[in-house]
């Protein structure tokens, strides 16, 4: 492993640790309803997403 690659590999070390301490922090504050709730709403607007996504593909894919 030359030096270059060694560097690369610590910065992601350090940046997998520093977003770790993140969810660490954010479990400690957070009760599990919150979570919950928190990602219950990421979920939906995920497939919100995803459903637009679709009818612009179907939308697209008709008019050709």
């Amino acid at each position: 492993m030359n030096e270059i690659e060694r560097i690369k590999d610590a910065i992601a070390t350090y940046r997998s640790r520093r977003a770790s301490l993140g969810g660490i922090a954010r479990a400690q504050r957070l009760t599990a309803e919150q979570r919950k709730d928190i990602a219950k709403k990421a979920a939906k607007a995920s497939a919100k997403v995803r459903s637009e996504k679709s009818k612009k593909k179907r939308t697209m894919s008709l008019g050709q």
